[in-house]
C-alpha cells in the first residue's frame, strides 16, 4: 500500500518530460536502483508501474478436455512453482505456461485434504503439458492447461502502535499536500473526498471489520486536523496567522480586511466541497466496464499451424 500510494502521488519528471518515478530494491543481498516510467491508471489517472505484492496462486476452476483436469490437478490447489521457479501471482504462471509452448512442466502444489481451516496440507508434484488454444472469440492462439486461475495474499494480524499508526498518517497527509501543489505530479483536487466520499469509504470499510472503520476514522481526524491547521482563512490556521501578524506588527488586522478576506475564502471553500462531492457522487455512480459479448470459452486446438 505504502509503495502504490508513493508512486500515484510521485511528481519526478525525467529530462525529456516524462514521467519517473526511482524505485531502490533488495535484490540477492545487493541494494541497487532503477527509474521506472509509470503509466496512467485508466480510471482515477493516477501513477502505476504495474507491481503485486507476493500472492498465493490458486486453482478456481477447471475446464474439461483439457490438460489441467486431465493431470490431476483439483480446485483449491495452490501453484508453488513451476521447473523449480518460485510462482508469485496467477499472471507469472500464465505467463510460463505461455512460453513453455507445448513443452511438458512440472508443477508442484500444495492441496488441503480437507475444507477444514487445519485441515492437513500436502505437496504434490505434477507433470502437465501445455496445449495449443484460443478463445470463442478471438483467433488470437496461444498455449493453455485449461485452468482459471486465482490468488490471495497471506495476511496476519498485527497490532500497530497508535503513536506509529498517527505518525504514518501525518506522512501521508504531508505527501498528499505536497502532491496537490506540485505542478509535475498527476494528482488534482478532483481525485481528494468530500463528506459523500467519506461516507462511502466508511461503508465499504466496515464490510472488513470495526477495526479497519476505526483506522479510517483515526486518518480522515488526523488528516483533517492537520488541513485545519494550514494558513487559510476561515480554518484555524487562518485565525493563527491573523493573530501572528498583529502581534508582529503591533496592529490588530482591520476588521473589514479581515471580514473581506474571510467571507471570500468561505466561498471557495463551499465551492471546493461542492467541486470533490460532485466527482465523489461519479465515482460512486461508475460501474466498472462490464463485458456483454457471448459467453467466453477456451477452446483447444488439435493442430497447431503450420
Amino acid at each position: 500500500e505504502d509503495i502504490f500510494i508513493g508512486v500515484a502521488l510521485g511528481s519526478g519528471m525525467t529530462e525529456d518530460g516524462r514521467r519517473a518515478t526511482v524505485i531502490e530494491y533488495l535484490r540477492n543481498g545487493e541494494r541497487n536502483t532503477t527509474t521506472v516510467i509509470p503509466v496512467l491508471h485508466p480510471d482515477h489517472e493516477m501513477r502505476m508501474i504495474g507491481i503485486q505484492p507476493n500472492m498465493d496462486t490458486f486453482i478456481s476452476s477447471l475446464t474439461e478436455e483439457f490438460p489441467a483436469k486431465e493431470s490431476g490437478l483439483l480446485v483449491g490447489d495452490i501453484v508453488k512453482e513451476v521447473n523449480g521457479i518460485a510462482i508469485f501471482s496467477p499472471q507469472h504462471l500464465t505467463t510460463m505456461i505461455k512460453e513453455a509452448k507445448g513443452n511438458e512442466l512440472t508443477l508442484k502444489v500444495e492441496r488441503a485434504l480437507s475444507n477444514e481451516i487445519d485441515a492437513e496440507i500436502v505437496e504434490k508434484t505434477i507433470a502437465i503439458t501445455p496445449v495449443l488454444s484460443k478463445l470463442n472469440i478471438s483467433e488470437d492462439q496461444f498455449y493453455a492447461i485449461g485452468a482459471s486461475l486465482n490468488a490471495y495474499l497471506n495476511t496476519s494480524l498485527v497490532h500497530i502502535n497508535p503513536i506509529e499508526l498517527s505518525r504514518d498518517v501525518v506522512i501521508r497527509t504531508y505527501q498528499t499536500i505536497r502532491s496537490l501543489i506540485n505542478r509535475n505530479s498527476d494528482a488534482k483536487l478532483k481525485d481528494m473526498s468530500g463528506p459523500v466520499g467519506i461516507v462511502n469509504i466508511i461503508h465499504r470499510a466496515s464490510a472488513i471489520g470495526i477495526v479497519r472503520v476505526m483506522e479510517i476514522a483515526l486518518m480522515i481526524n488526523i488528516s483533517l486536523a492537520i488541513f485545519n491547521l494550514l494558513p487559510i482563512p476561515v480554518l484555524d490556521g487562518g485565525h493563527i496567522a491573523f493573530a501572528t501578524i498583529a502581534k508582529i506588527t503591533g496592529k490588530p488586522i482591520p476588521p473589514s480586511f479581515a471580514a473581506a478576506v474571510q467571507g471570500s475564502f468561505m466561498i471557495l471553500l463551499f465551492s471546493f466541497m461542492l467541486y470533490v462531492s460532485y466527482h465523489d457522487i461519479g465515482r460512486l455512480f461508475t460501474k466498472e466496464r462490464q463485458y456483454d459479448g457471448p459467453a467466453v470459452k477456451l477452446i483447444r486446438i488439435e493442430d497447431p499451424p503450420a
